[in-house]
């Protein structure tokens, strides 16, 4: 009964994941970084940049908005209060490309960006978190030892796989940046719609072949990113939990052979 219940939860699940990623639009691309097993155990991480967003956002044609992204995790405090969340920097395209919108005040712009301004667009678990009124805005956090004044409380998303999409900082890319300087290498993800659906495969083939150039990849090198749309990112998820639902449907002939059924 508990593996019949078992599969009925991943069925479930897998209704939850259509929603979520319908959400995203059928004409949104990711595009981030991917190292191979053989690369990693010979020390070559592969990572995107700034120099690789910028080839995107400047050479491909027929894109609607494109943003980076750079996430971490990260403590905030306010006050006595203090809680652990992700670390969003991007820029005000983000809201666009992820769905994420303000429920009071505004979301982070261009402006904020360009002058790498100290303020944060908040979750809803983040204001309960740090016990901050209703409407936080003009309130102050600290995180990474700056102040950054609230200027946006997004809307509620609820969980996905357990976890909370409401625990969240949003700041601007170029704030985040100079708020962990030079301490690591970053690796960027990047999110970008597409105007016309028609031209998906010929915007993925054009990131495909720009990118490859710019890393220097060989005709007989794998592609260190992929670049994957969000019905792509659907089937991938979909697949493995269909994976796991046959292993749980085995389990189930298994159990009923065994006891005599």
């Amino acid at each position: 009964a508990s593996v019949i219940a078992m599969i009925s939860i991943i069925q479930g699940l897998s209704v939850m994941i259509g929603d979520q990623f319908a959400g995203l639009g059928a004409n949104g691309v990711t595009v981030q970084s991917f190292t191979s097993r053989e690369a990693w155990l010979a020390g070559r991480i592969a990572r995107l940049t700034e120099a690789d967003y910028n080839l995107i956002r400047l050479r491909v044609e027929g894109l609607e908005s494109i943003t980076p992204i750079m996430q971490t995790q990260g403590q905030v405090r306010s006050g006595s209060k203090a809680t652990a969340t992700q670390v969003v920097g991007s820029t005000y395209a983000y809201q666009d490309v992820a769905l994420y919108y303000a429920a009071r005040g505004r979301f982070i712009s261009d402006s904020d960006n360009q002058t790498r301004r100290r303020v944060a667009v908040i979750g809803e678990q983040v204001r309960a978190d740090l016990a901050l009124p209703e409407n936080p805005l003009g309130e102050y956090i600290q995180f990474n030892g700056e102040w950054l004044r609230i200027i946006g409380l997004l809307e509620e998303k609820g969980e996905i796989f357990g976890q909370s999409q409401d625990n969240q900082l949003i700041i601007p890319f170029n704030t985040l940046a100079s708020l962990q300087g030079n301490q690591r290498q970053r690796d960027l993800w990047i999110r970008l719609t597409i105007r016309d659906l028609d031209e998906l495969d010929q915007v993925s083939a054009t990131i495909t072949r720009l990118l490859r150039t710019a890393h220097n990849l060989g005709r007989d090198d794998e592609d260190d990113f992929r670049v994957q749309s969000a019905q792509q990112l659907q089937d991938t998820v979909e697949g493995i939990l269909n994976s796991v639902t046959v292993v749980m449907s085995g389990m189930v002939s298994i159990s009923l052979l065994v006891g005599g059924i």
